[in-house]
């Protein structure tokens, strides 16, 4: 994954998470599968523990409560590898959502 690839896709997430992260889900849970907004939504939750995990120290420059104070970022090779193959599911998930649907939703962003 480029630089430019994983920057968009920080940034894409970061916005989708603020912007609609918490909004409620539809009734039919076969709805909310299929519903772009959901599906947005689900994967920027996922980033976001997937970040905190990983990242444990940015708990403590974004004002995020941690319980356990002991974590730390692995930077060895095959760790790299591994969380970029996770982004890089996340960001097939995301350009598999139909954009024209988040039309005027926050998720749109």
């Amino acid at each position: 994954m480029t630089k430019r690839r994983l920057e968009q896709l920080w940034i894409f997430m970061l916005l989708a998470f603020s912007a609609g992260g918490c909004s409620s889900s539809p009734t039919s849970e076969s709805a909310a599968r299929n519903d772009p907004a959901t599906v947005v939504n689900e994967i920027a939750d996922q980033y976001y523990d997937f970040t905190l995990l990983r990242h444990p120290e940015i708990a403590y420059f974004s004002g995020i409560n941690v319980t356990r104070h002991d974590g730390l970022t692995d930077n060895s090779p095959q760790a790299r590898r591994a969380d970029e193959a996770v982004i890089d599911e996340m960001l097939r998930q995301i350009e598999a959502v139909d954009v024209d649907a988040l039309v005027g939703k926050a998720e749109w962003i």
